[in-house]
């Protein structure tokens, strides 16, 4: 019963947005209309729309919406109200009451660009004022408001989700992509086989953005998140943003391996076959446990795997320089050695992410030192 249970709870968090908003939508329209017409407020419609506009795909980003919603209607229904009771209506004087009012809402939003709401109740204040114009630029504020705090109640109450846990799905879902991309390069380098590659590499870079989209609606949050999942607690911000730096850092050496990896000349393939499989199932599996223990909030174990494996590449690359470079033209040696290039920076940059997530050994090497990711971290060090 209870792994049913547990794979039941598992099913709704891990509902799809759109699903999510639609049923939080659904249950907000109709919850937002009986209590507002339990209330008796006059502006239901007002209401009911407020809540479908402001319910979002995570709680914070419902809450943002809102709240600047409400402060939008607030900010132009003064204005509009001042329009109207300064200026007038009726011909012409609605034309200058109109004109008055969106030039000051427009003005706002050139400081509060998220109360662009505020531009509807002016116009429909200005256009349609009715005979208590004041009366009636409270009752829609209060409808709005209604609606508003309905929204955040239900995205909050009914299959809930905070940007910081959808950013750090993001980050799992990209670090586990570039894993399943890392162990099947080798495969277009050796045997020319590419399956798929640059949209798995774009999948990747999707993922990367939806995570920095998801940081910005919570960043407090995310970052005091962050900065638990990664065991450490100096330098907060710099720290989770590093993490994120560090991801997108090892999305840009898949994109140089991915347009270096063209078939090996068969002497280079048959010396280095072995070595750069290696390397390559030591950066999947490396990543694969980065992108579990990132989810799962804790520090990376110590491992030794990828570094030796990286090790071994680079013996491997000098002795093939050393004894079977001749046999190669300039075209292929070039070829050649930038696909080797192309993985053991993967590696650099696999560790790197590794140090930036808390584990005890990870180093830099020293082709990776003093760069941007880097400098934070050994600022601090």
């Amino acid at each position: 019963m209870k792994a049913l249970f547990d794979r039941s709870l598992n099913r709704i968090r891990n509902l799809p947005d759109s699903a999510r908003v639609t049923v939080q939508s659904t249950a907000g329209a109709v919850a937002t209309f009986v209590i507002t017409t339990i209330a008796g407020v006059d502006a239901t419609g007002w209401a009911v729309m407020t809540t479908l506009f402001v319910v979002q795909g995570t709680m914070d980003s419902t809450f943002s919406t809102a709240l600047w919603r409400v402060v939008g209607a607030v900010i132009g229904s003064a204005i509009g109200l001042a329009c109207v009771l300064g200026i007038g209506t009726g011909g012409l004087l609605t034309a200058a009451s109109l004109a008055a009012g969106v030039l000051a809402m427009s003005l706002v939003m050139l400081w509060l660009p998220s109360t662009s709401f505020g531009l509807v109740t002016v116009v429909v204040l200005v256009v349609s004022p009715g005979f208590e114009v004041v009366d009636n630029a409270i009752e829609k504020t209060i409808a709005i408001g209604v609606g508003a705090g309905v929204g955040i109640l239900i995205a909050g109450l009914l299959f809930r989700k905070s940007s910081a846990n959808a950013a750090i799905a993001n980050v799992k879902s990209a670090l586990r992509r570039s894993a399943e991309l890392t162990r099947e390069a080798p495969e277009a380098l050796l045997d020319g086989e590419r399956p798929g590659l640059r949209e798995q590499h774009d999948a990747i870079a999707q993922e990367i953005a939806d995570t920095r989209a998801k940081l910005s609606e919570t960043r407090y949050d995310f970052i005091r998140r962050g900065s638990r999942l990664i065991g450490l607690r100096r330098g907060q911000r710099t720290i989770g943003e590093n993490a994120i730096a560090s991801v997108d850092a090892v999305w840009r050496s898949l994109s140089v391996l991915r347009t270096t990896a063209e078939t090996l000349p068969s002497v280079a393939a048959e010396r280095l076959g072995d070595p750069v499989r290696q390397v390559s199932d030591a950066i999947a599996g490396r990543l694969e446990q980065l992108a579990d223990v990132f989810a799962a909030g804790e520090a990376p174990t110590e491992s030794r795997g990828l570094h030796d494996a990286l090790s071994a590449l680079r013996d491997q690359a000098d002795a093939f320089r050393s004894a079977d470079l001749a046999r190669l033209s300039v075209e292929e040696t070039a070829q050649t050695f930038a696909a080797l290039h192309a993985f053991i920076d993967l590696g650099n940059q696999t560790e790197l992410l590794a140090r930036d997530l808390g584990a005890p050994t990870a180093r830099p090497s020293d082709a990776t030192r003093h760069t941007s990711i880097n400098a934070p971290a050994e600022a601090g060090a």
